[in-house]
């Protein structure tokens, strides 16, 4: 894993680059601009494409603008392997794993059997809330909000994200 810097409009930014997740760290209501780059001995096998990184990494910041009170995004394959995050790479791997099985069991236990998009299923904490939302036949996406998210706002932005990313990832 290599971790790039560098400095924009908004400040300085980081990111972890890894083969198979990408780490989008965001803090305060100001958010990077990543720059992913990839030397040539990198192993790409498993990762996303570039462009499809930076499209990723995009949709995670306008979540973070859109909703406000979003404490991390996770976006996850159906099998339930972190793809991109803003959170660190431990806790990827745990939500990632989690938000697969919470959306397996929420079309389960709907019986929804529909060609169509399954919806979102949201967890509410004394803490915070977990929404995952379907992104499609091959991803997931979850965020993570504050204890009292705006959650017209989240029935309306998530939704959106997970459509762009079903565009992106197929």
């Amino acid at each position: 894993m290599r971790t790039e810097s560098h400095l924009d409009e908004h400040g300085p930014a980081s990111i972890d680059v890894a083969p198979a997740c990408i780490t989008v760290p965001l803090t305060g209501s100001r958010c990077p601009r990543p720059r992913i780059e990839l030397d040539d001995d990198t192993p790409t096998e498993g990762a996303l494409e570039m462009s499809k990184q930076e499209d990723v990494a995009r949709i995670m910041r306008d979540v973070h603008h859109r909703v406000g009170d979003v404490e991390d995004v996770v976006i996850a394959t159906r099998d339930g392997l972190p793809l991109a995050s803003t959170t660190s790479d431990d806790r990827a791997e745990k939500v990632a794993a989690m938000v697969a099985s919470v959306l397996s069991l929420s079309m389960q236990a709907v019986d929804d059997d529909s060609e169509g998009p399954f919806g979102h299923t949201v967890i509410r904490g004394s803490r915070g809330c977990l929404v995952v939302q379907d992104a499609g036949p091959n991803a997931v996406i979850a965020v993570h909000t504050g204890a009292n998210p705006n959650m017209g706002l989240v029935q309306v932005e998530i939704p959106r994200a997970a459509a762009d990313l079903e565009s992106i990832l197929g």
